[in-house]
Order: structure tokens, then C-alpha cells, then sequence
């Protein structure tokens, strides 16, 4: 008996089985390669990851005040360098990728000013007291001894003047400080030399200024090389960036083209299957057609439809097969569609951080200016004047000098208690501390302040208030609110501080009789984007950044802080720390 192939079942099955087989053959081929595409695409993302946290880790280094920068350096060197050896095992792995020996050639010439930047570094000391840097310092700490000894008073005021430079020149970079400098060594060159020192001790002292002056000349060297190697290290580091994103915009579209062949090869599958359907015993045609049916909601989009299997034979493990496939396009579009919704928060959130940093610097520079003018001010007029001034006139200029002093002191103090809190490098050491002495403590430290402008200075507190706090925090926050409700109260005025419980907190309070806050400001004060400075009764200036610090001490107790306050009546801090830990 001779069997047809073509008309039986047998045969339509083999038929339909070798077409689909062949189809999953070429999805699958498809897929190898579309995975392929995609993890060639990760691994230009981990490269734009190791090029971005490197660059970031090197301007990490570029505060080399902070007191912590030996570890800081060791540190980030080594993970610079971590990253670049993950650099060169990724980009073997993707080396078909159009334009990544540019890529490769960039990476290496940066490892190489790398290295060279690390050296100077070590060279220029890794803090005030070593390298260059500690050289000069030395060189110059000695003239100052010794020049004390002597009390020459004009010889020392040139010293003190072409320090004033050299700090100008360590803050700003400006090359004509060095100048300066320089001008104002030999005028004391030649002070000491005319002056009526001692041969021997005046050989010591120019000898040392000698040194001074070569010491400080290395610095500023080495100053303006690393100068120059951070912007070449900048320029590369951005062209990488540039580059990569290039490439992997390219990339993309490779992808995008792939993956858009996918669908007619998913369309032609379907009309295979119809096709190759119409010969099959009606025994299979329902179960066809229900897959049939749910490929359609599948190209629409229906990722959770099911097949309902309705037979144990090849029909069967197809159904079977498109439901795992469904939920596994499922499963892949709703991780998809979260990291979606992640990437875009994290977006929102960088374009916040951004907005919030760039009004903070413009704050900072604002508030800045004043003190800086001021000094700049009254040392160019000391300068052209000083011979032509009394000695009231000098101490006049001296405390205008004392205050600006004060006032940027001040900010910077505050300023480095922000940064430090905004990198997590201030320890929360909470313990039971008795607040009455804490409180008396700040009054005791601020007295002078306010009896400067006949304000009383009361408190009202209940006894053995037990809180459970941080110590150096607290402080900083009844500092903060005592001085600026001293700074905004007029003369013969008042500020009280009272304390009280509620629940499990101490609530704290400081009032004045001072000027007022306007309604619209007040919640602008606790925000570092609307931050907000407002002169003092005597012209004393502020920053804003002490309610800031205030704010972010109190949450770190799980604590709140707000303000009342009425124009020209004065004004209430309120803040609240617990009495316990809280878990």
C-alpha cells in the first residue's frame, strides 16, 4: 500500500512540522543575534559607567584641603585604576565595534596623564605640610619667628602683605599674585638690608627668603602643570564621553533595524500556520484557531493572553510553547516599562540636584563677595595709605579687616559643615545629654555678643531635661539660632530660649524682639534653592546656610523645625529632639 505523504495527517504534520521548525530556527537565530546586539550595547554602558565614576573620583581630589584627602587619594587612585583595568577586559570583549581603537587610544593617553597627574600630586604633598606645598609654608613660618623676635614692624608688615598675596594667589590662580609676591620679598630684601639687624641674624633671614622665594616659585610651577593636566584630563574625559554616546547611538539604530525584520517574520510565521492549517483534521482546527486568535492580541499587544491547551500532541506543546513565550515577552516588558519609570525619576532627580547646586554656588559667591570686597578694599587702601594714617585710623581699618574676617570665617565654617553633611563625613553619634547645661553652655558663648548690643539674653528651661542626641549637633543648632536672633534684635532688646516636653520630644524655642521675617519668606528659609540673607540690626550679614545646616541636624534626630514670626515684633525657632532613641 503506497501512502501519500502530502495527504495524510503524517505528512501534513511533517510538512507543518518542518516550516515551523524552520521558522523557530530563524527566531531563535535572530534572537542569539539581537542578544548579541544587547549585551554589546551593556558593554558600552559599563564603559560610559567606568569613564563617568573615573572622572567623578578625580574631582573628588581636587580639594586637597579636606583633612581626610591622604586616604581620599589612595582611594580613588586605586579605584581610578580598577576601572581602567575593567576598561581594557570589556574592550577586548567588543572589539568589532566601529570606532573603539579612537575609543582605546583616548583611554590611554588619559592612564598615562594620570599617572603623571598622581605623581605631581604626591610631589605637591598630599596635605599643607608636605611636598612643595609643606616647603614653602616652612620656609616662611620660620621668616615670620624670627622677624617677631626682632619687632620690626615695617619689614614685617611687607611679610604680612606678601603672605596676603600668596594666600591670593593658593585661592584664585592668578599668576599676577605670584607677581606680587615677588615685588613685596624684594622691597623686604631690601628693608633687611637697610635695617639695623644683626649681620648674622640678617644673613639667616635673607637666606631663608631665598628659600621662600624658590619654594613658593616650585609651587606655583607645579600649581600651573596640574592646572593644565586636569583641563587636558577634562577635555579627554569629555570627548570619551561624546564618542561612546556616539557609538552607542549608532548602535541603537543597528538594533533598531534588526529588531523591526523581527515582525514580518512574525507576520509570515502566521500565515504559515493558517496556510498549513486548512489541511489538518478538524480534530486540531479549533485549538489552531485559538492560537491563531491569540498571536493576533499578541502583535497587538495583549502580552498576558493564554492558549487554553486542549490536546497532549504537537498542537498541544505549541500552545504550551506560546504561552511561556507570552509570558516571558510579558515579564520582559514590564521590567522594561519599570526601568522606565526608574531611569525617568532618576532624571527628575539629577535635573533637581542640578538646579539646587548651581543656586547654592550662586549663593555662595554672592555672599562671598562682600566679605572678599571688603578685605580687598581696605588692603589696597592700606597699601597706597599706610604711611599717611594714625594709628586710630590703622585700628579703625584693622576691624573693619576683623569683621569682614568674621563674617567669612562665618560662611566658611558653615559651608564646611554642608559639604561634609552632604557627603556623609559628619558621624551622628546620638547619646543622653542634660539639655539645661547644653543650653547654658551656647548662652555662656554668645553673652558677649549680645551684651555688645544691650540685649538681654534669657532662658527659661524645665529641670533635668534628659534628651537623646548628638552633642556637636545640637550645639551647632542652638548656635546657629542664638547668634542669628542676637544678629536681627535691636539694641536693648530680647532674646529668650525656653525648652519644655511634648510626647517623647523636648521642644526648643528662641525668640526675639528683632526685625520680623515677611510671610512670603518664610519657607524659603530652610531650602537651600531659595536660600535667602537678610542684614543684621548693626549690618551684620548672613548667609542663610546656618538654618539650612539647622534643618538637616534636627531631621537627622527625626526631629522637626519651623519658624513664627511677625514684622517688626520678632521672631520663634521652634525645633524638636527626642527624649529616647528612636528605633
Amino acid at each position: 500500500m503506497k501512502i501519500n505523504l502530502k495527504k495524510t495527517m503524517f505528512g501534513k504534520l511533517i510538512i507543518l512540522s518542518a516550516v515551523l521548525e524552520v521558522i523557530i530556527l530563524i527566531i531563535v537565530a535572530f534572537s542569539m543575534y539581537s542578544f548579541k546586539l544587547n549585551e554589546k550595547k551593556q558593554n558600552l554602558s559599563e564603559l560610559q559607567t567606568l569613564i563617568l565614576e573615573s572622572s567623578k573620583l578625580r574631582l573628588e581630589m581636587l580639594v586637597r584641603r579636606d583633612s581626610n584627602f591622604t586616604n581620599l587619594y589612595k582611594n580613588n587612585y586605586n579605584k581610578i585604576k580598577r576601572n581602567l583595568k575593567n576598561y581594557d577586559s570589556i574592550s577586548v570583549v567588543i572589539e568589532d565595534v566601529a570606532r573603539l581603537v579612537e575609543l582605546d587610544s583616548l583611554k590611554n593617553n588619559y592612564s598615562k596623564k594620570l599617572v603623571v597627574y598622581y605623581q605631581k600630586i604626591e610631589i605637591f604633598g598630599l596635605n599643607e605640610d608636605t611636598g612643595i606645598e609643606g616647603n614653602f609654608r616652612e620656609k616662611i613660618h620660620k621668616i615670620e619667628e624670627i622677624l617677631k623676635q626682632e619687632n620690626n614692624e615695617k619689614i614685617y608688615l611687607l611679610l604680612l602683605q606678601a603672605r596676603r598675596r600668596e594666600k591670593d594667589y593658593i585661592i584664585r590662580g592668578r599668576y599676577e599674585y605670584f607677581d606680587q609676591v615677588n615685588m613685596l620679598i624684594s622691597k623686604m630684601r631690601d628693608q633687611i638690608a637697610k635695617s639695623n639687624i644683626k649681620s648674622a641674624k640678617k644673613d639667616s633671614i635673607l637666606a631663608y627668603t631665598d628659600s621662600y622665594t624658590q619654594a613658593f616659585y616650585d609651587y606655583v610651577m607645579i600649581t600651573k602643570s596640574m592646572s593644565s593636566l586636569e583641563k587636558e584630563m577634562n577635555e579627554i574625559e569629555t570627548a570619551m564621553k561624546s564618542l561612546i554616546l556616539e557609538i552607542i547611538k549608532n548602535e541603537n539604530v543597528t538594533i533598531n533595524t534588526f529588531q523591526a525584520t523581527l515582525i514580518p517574520l512574525f507576520i509570515f510565521s502566521i500565515i504559515i500556520s493558517i496556510v498549513l492549517s486548512v489541511f489538518i483534521s478538524k480534530s486540531i482546527t479549533k485549538p489552531i484557531v485559538h492560537l491563531k486568535h491569540a498571536t493576533i492580541k499578541l502583535a497587538n499587544g495583549d502580552f498576558n493572553i493564554k492558549v487554553k491547551i486542549e490536546s497532549e500532541d504537537e498542537i498541544g506543546d505549541l500552545a504550551n510553547f506560546f504561552n511561556y513565550m507570552t509570558e516571558n515577552i510579558s515579564n520582559a516588558n514590564n521590567t522594561i516599562m519599570k526601568q522606565q519609570v526608574k531611569l525617568n525619576k532618576q532624571y527628575n532627580d539629577l535635573k533637581e540636584v542640578n538646579a539646587t547646586r548651581d543656586k547654592f554656588f550662586s549663593i555662595i559667591a554672592h555672599d562671598l563677595k562682600n566679605p572678599i570686597s571688603a578685605f580687598m578694599g581696605v588692603s589696597n587702601f592700606l597699601v597706597k595709605k599706610f604711611q599717611d594714617l594714625s594709628k586710630d585710623e590703622i585700628k579703625e581699618f584693622i576691624d573693619e579687616v576683623n569683621s569682614s574676617a568674621k563674617q567669612l570665617y562665618e560662611l566658611l565654617e558653615n559651608l564646611l559643615l554642608w559639604s561634609k553633611s552632604q557627603r556623609g563625613l559628619i558621624n551622628y553619634h546620638p547619646m543622653e545629654l542634660e539639655l539645661k547645661s547644653l543650653i547654658l553652655h551656647n548662652v555662656d558663648l554668645l553673652k558677649m555678643n549680645a551684651d555688645n548690643k544691650k540685649i538681654q539674653l534669657e532662658y527659661s528651661i524645665i529641670e533635668n531635661i534628659k534628651v537623646f542626641a548628638d552633642p556637636n549637633m545640637i550645639n551647632t543648632i542652638l548656635r546657629n539660632l542664638i547668634t542669628n536672633a542676637i544678629k536681627f534684635t535691636y539694641e536693648d532688646g530680647k532674646v529668650e530660649i525656653k525648652a519644655e516636653i511634648k510626647d517623647d520630644f523636648a521642644i526648643l524655642s528662641v525668640t526675639d524682639t528683632g526685625v520680623g521675617i515677611a510671610e512670603e519668606n518664610l519657607n524659603k528659609l530652610f531650602k537651600v534653592e531659595n536660600s535667602i540673607s537678610t542684614l543684621g540690626t548693626e549690618h551684620e550679614t548672613g548667609t542663610g546656610l546656618g538654618l539650612i545646616l539647622c534643618k538637616e541636624f534636627v531631621e537627622k534626630h527625626n526631629g522637626k523645625i519651623w519658624v513664627e514670626s511677625k514684622i517688626n515684633y520678632g521672631s520663634t525657632f521652634f525645633f524638636t529632639i527626642p527624649l529616647k532613641p528612636n528605633n
